[in-house]
């Protein structure tokens, strides 16, 4: 079922993998860096937390990992590029500080089929894409993704 609107909770597959969307714990790449790694869908690691902003726009929330309860925030890697981590202790609505976590989500069908969320950073207005099988931003040429994604509270467990 198509989404509408922005879940409560939710889970972000990867179009081109079939992983879903968690925070790195492993030491390849620093704690908390979102990545496509995951093949469980009902993994704690994958579950994924919209929390209204402030502002009362129902599109603009922070999101939090239910894994370890820390929100997104994008770091900068190198000039232009950053990574999305799991990494804030809680909500930043100031748009001047390095460490907002304020994301404003759209819902979009692409022309391939592809539906699902698109994620843009207010403080460094860029969008999230997908960048070498984790979420990142670039800044030249401005770029997104369209994520996959599945309402948590619409999954079901079948026992045997």
């Amino acid at each position: 079922m198509a989404l509408t609107s922005i879940p409560s909770f939710f889970v972000i597959q990867s179009s081109a993998s079939s992983l879903y969307l968690s925070p790195n714990t492993t030491e390849k790449r620093p704690s908390g860096v979102l990545e496509f790694s995951e093949a469980r869908i009902f993994s704690p690691l994958v579950k994924f937390a919209a929390e209204q902003s402030r502002t009362g726009d129902a599109s603009v929330v922070h999101i939090r990992s239910c894994f370890n309860n820390k929100y997104w925030v994008p770091h900068e890697v190198s000039k232009g590029v950053f990574e999305v981590g799991v990494s804030a202790n809680k909500p930043q609505e100031d748009t001047t500080d390095p460490a907002c976590t304020v994301f404003r989500v759209s819902i979009h069908s692409d022309p391939d089929g592809t539906s699902g969320f698109r994620f843009f950073h207010i403080r460094t207005s860029l969008y999230a894409l997908n960048l070498s099988g984790g979420m990142g931003m670039i800044t030249n040429p401005p770029s997104y993704s369209t994520f996959p994604a599945v309402d948590w509270e619409t999954l079901v467990i079948y026992t045997s």
